[in-house]
């Protein structure tokens, strides 16, 4: 997952030219940024909801771990 958000990250920044975490909402530019990183659209799009469950999950076991969150 890690390695995927961060390319994910470094070709948002490349193709903005600046720092930023945004997806576009543009379905077109986001279909540009899938054959960037070599996917198809629907395969990114995918992928992607998977990394980023993955790791909202993995937090809030972390954050229940230290006591800070709740039970879900």
């Amino acid at each position: 997952a890690y390695r995927f958000l961060r390319r994910v990250e470094h070709a948002l920044q490349y193709r903005e030219d600046e720092q930023t975490h945004l997806l576009p909402s543009d379905m077109q530019q986001r279909a540009g940024l899938a054959a960037a990183l070599g996917y198809r659209p629907d395969v990114f799009e995918s992928v992607l909801v998977t990394h980023r469950a993955f790791v909202a999950q993995t937090f809030r076991h972390a954050f229940r771990l230290a006591g800070m969150g709740g039970a879900g």
